[in-house]
């Protein structure tokens, strides 16, 4: 049940899908290659490391295309990476909030199902992390068409398609082969066509699972984040006779960072008790060896810590 792309461009996509990794493989040869003197050393290496991962690959995709395979009673259910880009507008927002992390991958890893006459988008785990939860749904009967398609970015995989009434169409990342697409597409449709004639169910469709709590935006925890990383590098420069800067702010910069993913509204109030101790930590290396590097930390992480919380005081003066 195959339809066609709408892939275009002059590179065909099947070549596409192997450009990044021929080139990663090339330059992780030309460094080996470097580094041992030898040019058969760096190319046989770039041939193992590409071996062992297209074995691994053909591993994976042939497992996925046995479960496809195997019998399988309705309601149809599949999981795979929903791509943002490919949803209704008004999904894109709470999708990408899943996680919260101010780097967004793309894809939300999802279970889509058939529930009665409804079709539901569930939020799955990724790597045993959950976020918070997300969950969308659509009329069963609104779904013009599902298909499977070649994949536009892996080098292995396909994607399945639903053709909404709206006119959105969410593509559904998977690991299979195109067959195996296939082959969940017609399950689904045996769902559709099973509810065609039966007239839409009563309740709200899109997204509706509940919005996240409040987070401080991208830009401002992005910018936050990297000012309590600023004491840091004097420390670490210094880290052979100023250990106690040193350990100070690694204990600093690490949950910052975890901060700054979730974009908690905590993160200001943290860098700034975290740099005033790091500037504590510094005056104990200033005191006991008087090197020029705790004293640049010790004036870095004062003046990080100050302007921290002058901001922090004017937006809580506003939010008043």
């Amino acid at each position: 049940m195959e339809q066609p792309s709408n892939g275009g461009g002059s590179i065909p996509r099947s070549l596409k899908r192997w450009l990044v990794p021929t080139f990663a493989l090339a330059v992780i040869g030309l460094r080996i290659g470097f580094e041992a003197d030898s040019v058969w050393a760096g190319v046989l290496s770039a041939m193992a490391i590409g071996l062992v991962l297209g074995v691994t690959l053909w591993g994976l995709r042939r497992r996925a295309n046995r479960l496809l395979s195997a019998d399988s009673p309705s309601p149809a259910s599949i999981k795979g990476a929903l791509k943002l880009n490919s949803l209704p507008v008004d999904w894109q927002g709470p999708a990408s909030e899943t996680f919260a992390s101010t780097a967004q991958a793309g894809a939300l890893s999802v279970r889509v199902y058939v529930d009665g006459t409804w079709l539901r988008f569930d939020s799955t785990s990724a790597f045993g992390f959950r976020g918070h939860p997300f969950r969308a749904q659509v009329p069963l009967a609104s779904v013009s068409s599902v298909y499977g398609d070649n994949s536009d970015e892996g080098i292995v995989g396909s994607e399945l398609v639903f053709n909404l009434d709206s006119g959105y169409s969410p593509r559904l990342a998977l690991i299979a082969g195109l067959e195996g697409a296939e082959k969940a597409a017609l399950r689904f449709s045996r769902d559709i066509a099973a509810v065609r004639s039966q007239p839409l169910p009563a309740g709200p469709t899109g997204v509706v699972s509940k919005p996240p709590a409040n987070r401080i935006d991208t830009g401002s925890a992005t910018w936050i984040s990297f000012m309590g990383m600023v004491p840091f590098f004097p420390a670490m420069l210094g880290a052979e006779h100023g250990r106690w800067a040193a350990t100070v702010t690694i204990a600093v910069v690490f949950p910052a960072i975890l901060l700054q993913m979730w974009r908690n509204l905590y993160l200001a109030r943290y860098v700034v008790w975290g740099t005033a101790a790091a500037a504590g930590a510094f005056l104990v290396d200033v005191a006991l060896t008087g090197q020029t590097m705790s004293i640049v930390g010790l004036a870095t992480a004062l003046v990080v810590s100050i302007l921290e919380f002058r901001t922090l005081t004017r937006s809580q003066s506003r939010s008043a």
